[in-house]
């Protein structure tokens, strides 16, 4: 993902880069898939490439704004969105936390 993301052109890059790093030192690389659509970052616990409906993940949306991303959880059913700044703020470690509590499948 870090690759994908270090594009030149890409505006947000540093800030991208910056918090994919923070989420791979607090460990979230061990449990959750990443994974990317168009400029999209997207977390889940899925075995495997793609993702089914039933599953759920996190999707960071960059790119409207240097300084801020929209995260979206989405839970079974409940889908939760959030905009914050492109880091690892409490609002965040709640939704990671959150998609952890899903079993891997």
């Amino acid at each position: 993902m870090e690759d994908f993301f270090a594009n030149e052109h890409f505006r947000p890059r540093l800030r991208v880069l910056r918090l994919i790093r923070g989420l791979r030192e607090a460990g979230y690389d061990r449990n959750l898939r990443a994974g990317q659509s168009l400029f999209y970052l997207m977390l889940s616990r899925s075995r495997r490439h793609g993702l089914r409906s039933d599953q759920g993940f996190i999707a960071f949306q960059f790119g409207f704004d240097d300084d801020l991303m929209k995260v979206t959880l989405k839970h079974g059913p409940e889908e939760q969105n959030i905009t914050t700044a492109v880091s690892i703020t409490s609002e965040l470690v709640t939704l990671l936390n959150r998609l952890l509590l899903q079993p891997i499948n």
